[in-house]
């Protein structure tokens, strides 16, 4: 054989092989264009597209996964381990140690093993179906999960020479066949970021405080249809309403219009210091600070606000209770580390059932969120599915372990991972569209502190746990802000009354002596904010004057009485009229409202004279809807004219002078110097 012969039968072997390989390229099997080869010493990566919240004691557990990385000869395996059980602490504690990695050994069904490929589809995901039954059942091709409970699903992938590439865990929920309550969910959508303006009134809206309130819109956006809970800052809705910025203003309408079943949160205008405000005993300022909060969110979110519970606040302490309990609260939301040390149930996390918090004369029910479903949502999951999964079984864990009715509140904000709140919720829509007693339903946070408290058995009796709020680090003394608020609050409100609508100035104002109570100010700035806006206001309404007291002489019954009033403010302004007299009635009432253009503004009062004589007329200034006194002048009156009164009076008495004139001309004696009538009846008696 030639070199050359030996050459053209390699090159057609070469060829036939290429050609093979092309072949196989061309028309792959089913699912395996989505199994990568890996190169040597690559994991695999198992992320989790979806998994069926919970499934009822004859149904299908489903997960949809996608694996890259995996051999075109690669296997699935999933193991169903024992679930966790005992107390709710301790279901609890064992979910925590799976987190981890730490998952229970005991195997409550054998391994199944499965080819990767026909369970993969061509857009890559793999479907893992695992049908299950109860005890008693003959449907030998499912699984026996006799008991409801939190099944691990541990899932490995393997390569053809059964090398272990990768491995999740996920959880089977197996429903009870009892008609238990359902675990109930609250949502709380709080932003922390609070501000929008700085301590003069201008507008001061940072990047910070934009990312803040776009994750709140957010995460209202994913909890659609669920009845969650936001308690967003008025005083920053109130800054993104007033932007000059078009994005901002959007970010307030895509709020206000994607609301749906969301609850607004009464929180104050400010960020209040709570406990500071709670040990002055200035229980007024606070209910101000939150009417001034309702009426702003009102305003711009066109939903009324609910004033049953009091979201999260690191001011709050032990005088805050009693403050609480006169506002009406009825829930206060607590985070563990704000709370004493009182020991509970040892059975007990403290997490899925209120406790009762008291102050020094009053209690409140608290609801404290749960550290590991918050450290969850915080995590910046590369699978949110996964993370999500885990806090749905954290939930139902919990809600299984005895016969008491459960439920916790989450706390979401521009710290949670969007992804993670948006499975999860995305989870509990679909296990409770499935179901007509859902595992867990969301409800408005207030309604999981109605649930039946924590109790613990002391001296023969059950007893509600109570625990004590533990004092802030610091808490700063707001008696002299709260001195001078009692005279800027009232003073600004007839301020902007008197004022032109919308009128800048008194907007201006209005911020600086809300914003002057945040807690970011600290008490000596506070009070001298308070003062220079009571200066410059009152500097403005001393503006406002009446003319010098003047004898008037009046000599018609009905005439009108000149009065003149100057108005300096260099605006319009809205004011009443307030008349008294003795003497004189007012065609137009004594109370009467009127605008003051600005310069010298000449009225004229109609007015009816009662009497004659000199007598004064009052008249007052006064803001539109008080009795602060804007300017005021007495006038002399000197009536000279007879009112009708008089006149009847007087025609009276000329009627008598001239009937007794008559008489006494009718009975003058005769020239003897007796009587007429008396010699009359001399004559007749002698005849």
């Amino acid at each position: 054989m030639t070199v050359r012969t030996r050459a053209n039968r390699l090159l057609a072997i070469v060829g036939t092989l290429l050609a093979c390989a092309l072949s196989s390229i061309a028309a792959p099997t089913p699912g395996a264009a989505a199994l990568e080869q890996p190169e040597s010493s690559t994991t695999v990566t198992i992320d989790v597209s979806s998994v069926s919240a919970w499934v009822p004691a004859e149904g299908v557990w489903v997960a949809e996964l996608r694996i890259a990385g995996a051999p075109a000869d690669a296997t699935i395996t999933y193991s169903i381990r024992q679930p966790p059980s005992g107390t709710e602490q301790a279901v609890r504690v064992a979910l925590a140690r799976e987190r981890d990695g730490d998952v229970e050994e005991s195997v409550m069904r054998s391994a199944v093993e499965q080819q990767l490929a026909p369970l993969t589809d061509p857009s890559g995901t793999t479907r893992l179906e695992i049908p299950i039954r109860e005890a008693g059942t003959g449907q030998r091709d499912r699984i026996r999960i006799p008991n409801p409970g939190v099944y691990p699903v541990v899932i490995t992938v393997d390569a053809g020479d059964g090398t272990a590439l990768g491995t999740t865990t996920l959880h089977l929920n197996r429903l009870p066949t009892d008609d238990r309550s359902p675990f109930r969910l609250g949502i709380l959508v709080q932003p922390s970021a609070h501000g929008g303006f700085d301590v003069e009134g201008n507008l001061d809206i940072t990047d910070e405080l934009r990312s803040s309130v776009r994750a709140a819109v957010d995460l209202v956006d994913a909890a659609a249809l669920l009845p969650a809970r936001l308690a967003v800052s008025p005083e920053a809705v109130v800054a993104l309403t007033k932007s000059p910025l078009p994005g901002d203003r959007e970010l307030i309408d895509r709020l206000r219009d994607g609301l749906g079943d969301t609850t607004v949160q009464r929180v104050p205008w400010a960020d209040l210091h709570l406990e500071g405000w709670a040990t002055s005993g200035r229980t007024d300022d606070v209910q101000g600070s939150l009417i001034d909060g309702q009426q702003a969110l009102f305003a711009r979110l066109q939903q009324p606000a609910d004033v049953r519970l009091w979201p999260v606040d690191s001011s709050i302490g032990p005088a805050s209770v009693s403050l609480l309990d006169r506002l009406g609260i009825d829930v206060l939301i607590v985070e563990a580390d704000q709370l004493g040390d009182e020991q509970g149930p040892p059975s007990e996390s403290g997490a899925t059932r209120p406790s009762r918090v008291v102050g020094s004369d009053a209690s409140i029910p608290a609801v404290t969120l749960d550290p590991q479903a918050q450290a969850l949502l915080e995590t910046s999951s590369d699978d949110p599915e996964l993370t999500a999964s885990q806090l749905l079984a954290l939930m139902f864990g919990s809600w299984l372990a005895d016969e008491h009715e459960r439920g916790s509140v989450i706390r979401t904000d521009e710290s949670t991972d969007l992804r993670v709140a948006e499975a999860l919720f995305d989870l509990i829509r679909a296990g409770s569209s499935n179901e007509d007693r859902p595992a867990i339903t969301v409800v408005d946070p207030a309604e999981v502190g109605s649930l039946a408290p924590i109790s613990q058995r002391q001296g023969g009796r059950d007893l509600v746990w109570e625990r004590t709020l533990l004092a802030p680090e610091m808490t700063p003394n707001v008696q002299g802000v709260a001195e001078r608020l009692s005279i800027a609050r009232p003073l600004v409100d007839d301020y902007a009354a008197i004022m032109p609508a919308d009128d800048p100035i008194a907007a201006r104002e209005a911020v600086v002596i809300q914003r002057s109570l945040d807690r970011s100010v600290s008490p000596g700035q506070q009070e001298e904010l308070l003062d220079a806006s009571i200066s410059r206001m009152e500097t403005d309404l001393d503006k406002i004057s009446a003319s010098e007291p003047r004898t008037l002489r009046v000599t018609a019954r009905r005439t009108p009485i000149p009065l003149r009033f100057t108005n300096d403010t260099g605006r319009p302004i809205r004011a009443r009229l307030r008349l008294e007299s003795p003497r004189l009635d007012f065609v137009d009432g004594n109370l009467q409202e009127l605008t003051l253009q600005p310069g010298l503004n000449r009225l004229d009062v109609d007015v009816e004279v009662r009497a004659s004589g000199q007598f004064t007329m009052q008249a007052d200034l006064i803001a539109p809807n008080s009795d602060r006194v804007l300017a005021s002048t007495r006038q002399q009156v000197r009536s000279t004219t007879f009112s009708g009164v008089g006149l009847l009076l007087s025609g009276g008495a000329l009627l008598f002078l001239v009937v007794w004139w008559s008489r006494t001309l009718r009975r003058r004696p005769d020239a003897t110097g007796t009587d007429t009538v008396d010699a009359t009846e001399r004559n007749a008696t002698s005849n």
